[in-house]
């Protein structure tokens, strides 16, 4: 399938993304660690792979129920970035209980009035993207059942 086309002017989302990582702040790491728990705190933040339009972290975070890993999704505040936290929480809510392998929001901040950025703190999921298989036909036929999942009435 054709990706967008690339270029200035082209209006492919990708093309204006920033790809110089930053950690999230110190006053971000507080807003998750208080979405996760009143008495947590963050003990680990990792960068993960495959964010193309947003920065995103696993975040390991210590509190009174244990340790729990969530992960950090953070768009840069540009205009091009409005409606995709809130499109986000709409498509994790619309895939939820259709037996798919799919985090549960936490917490959003839809504009950055609490952090600064717009962003998303859902659970973690196990294992790794797999974008590149060697063996497409398997990842094909994943893909495919998943989507039929996605498709089926609730």
């Amino acid at each position: 399938m054709p990706r967008c086309p690339v270029g200035a002017g082209t209006g492919c989302q990708t093309d204006r993304v920033p790809r110089e990582y930053e950690p999230p702040t110190r006053e971000i790491l507080e807003w998750v660690g208080h979405r996760v728990h009143a008495r947590a705190r963050v003990t680990a933040v990792a960068p993960l792979p495959g964010g193309i339009t947003a920065d995103m972290d696993r975040i390991t975070v210590d509190s009174p129920t244990g340790l729990n890993d969530v992960v950090l999704r953070r768009w840069p505040g540009e205009d091009w970035t409005e409606g995709l936290v809130t499109r986000e929480a709409s498509a994790l809510a619309a895939i939820r209980g259709r037996g798919v392998p799919a985090p549960e929001l936490l917490a959003m901040d839809e504009d950055g009035a609490e952090t600064g950025v717009r962003c998303t703190l859902t659970s973690a999921l196990a294992g790794q993207p797999d974008l590149a298989p060697a063996d497409m036909q398997p990842w094909l036929g994943q893909l495919a059942t998943t989507q039929a999942r996605l498709g089926a009435p609730c």
